[in-house]
């Protein structure tokens, strides 16, 4: 029977795996750890210190995942993974605990899928562990029949193992296999880096070419230009309408009581979000302290700052810029108390913009 020491180290360890495995949400590994622990140490300071521990880990994995500006080998796995699912073969990750446990998700998500499949590969949640741990991955496969369930012909079974082998190593995944149907596929031994909160670059993308939805992103000068021809202001009262619409916009996404202010940026050709935090001593009661940081913690932060400074952080709220949300939410994300990555303003299009910023004109500006 392990004593409790082991029984921490060993859920100690199961917690390091949890985060860097990169599946499931921020929230939802911690729930998942929580129930772990308590069900092991309930309330004992064994507990705290796991949780404490796995937030810690968070905190420096989000870090982590912000220095991936290029593509990993877990990235070339997904496009792998998304290619097949193209072509007619069901590619699952980190799925199920046992072989048939797996093999049964499969087949239920195949036969609620619109799209038919003629096969199915997937590694198991215990592969997932070796692969954090840099032993590989292991993959399973086989043929499935028309009716969604599993084919028992070796042939077709290996059909599927050598289009998966293929697929992989088109994407410049280190794979082996000995052309066997007894056998799994084995993804060599790499960086484990998978991403949790960054976006699976595209295969478009990776290959140079610009996504659509970025390449049709609307030009705020372009919402300007007509403002000021169609509507005959002057180009600074259209500037000060699409600033405050943006603005409004933001506000409403990150919290109306934020000192939040837009200001459109003309070598960018578009209207840039900023919040304002202003040090003190001692943050004061309501709205105005929360636009306060105290001037003890910010220097605990290694910040060189005085009293009455006032701080200024770019808040970036385009898809275009997950990016660099990313790394704002890494390096502010705390002091600022809020999270942009992955909490893009949706619908601004060119037509939603033009109408926004009417609405913040006033009204004597508009040709008669």
């Amino acid at each position: 029977m392990a004593t409790g020491n082991e029984l921490e180290s060993d859920l100690r360890q199961q917690v390091e795996i949890a985060v860097r495995s990169g599946y499931g949400t921020e929230s939802e590994v911690l729930a998942r750890l929580e129930d772990l622990v308590r069900r092991e140490f309930g309330k004992a300071p064994a507990a705290e210190r796991l949780l404490s521990y796995a937030r810690d880990l968070l905190d420096a994995q989000l870090k982590e995942e912000a220095r991936w500006t290029e593509p990993t080998t877990n990235d070339a796995i997904s496009w792998a993974f998304e290619e097949l699912y193209e072509q007619g073969i069901t590619a699952a990750q980190n799925v199920g605990g046992t072989l048939s446990e797996a093999w049964a998700r499969v087949i239920d998500a195949v036969r609620g899928d619109y799209v038919p499949a003629r096969g199915a590969t997937f590694f198991l949640e215990q592969d997932v562990a070796q692969g954090v741990l840099g032993a590989g991955l292991m993959l399973s496969f086989g043929a499935l029949s028309d009716e969604g369930a599993r084919d028992d012909d070796d042939e077709a079974s290996l059909v599927i193992a050598r289009e998966v082998f293929e697929a992989l190593e088109r994407h410049g995944v280190a794979v082996e296999w000995d052309g066997s149907v007894r056998s799994r596929i084995r993804i060599l031994p790499f960086p484990w880096r998978n991403r949790r909160w960054s976006t699976l670059p595209s295969r478009a993308s990776s290959m140079g070419d610009e996504p659509s939805s970025l390449a049709e992103e609307p030009s705020h000068r372009q919402i300007l230009e007509q403002l000021v021809r169609d509507e005959g202001v002057a180009w600074d009262a259209a500037t000060a309408a699409l600033e405050a619409f943006i603005c409004s916009e933001a506000r409403e996404r990150c919290g109306e009581r934020r000192h939040l202010e837009a200001k459109y940026n003309p070598e960018l050709g578009r209207v840039e979000v900023f919040q304002c935090i202003k040090v003190v001593e001692a943050r004061a009661a309501g709205a105005e302290g929360e636009n306060q940081r105290t001037l003890a913690g910010l220097r605990r932060l290694g910040m060189e700052v005085e009293a009455g400074d006032e701080l200024v952080f770019q808040l970036f709220y385009l898809e275009k810029d997950a990016d660099e949300a990313l790394l704002q939410d890494a390096q502010w994300g705390a002091l600022l108390d809020l999270k942009t990555h992955g909490h893009s303003i949706e619908g601004l299009t060119p037509h939603s913009l033009r109408e926004g910023a009417l609405e913040h004109l006033p009204k004597r500006t508009r040709a008669e």
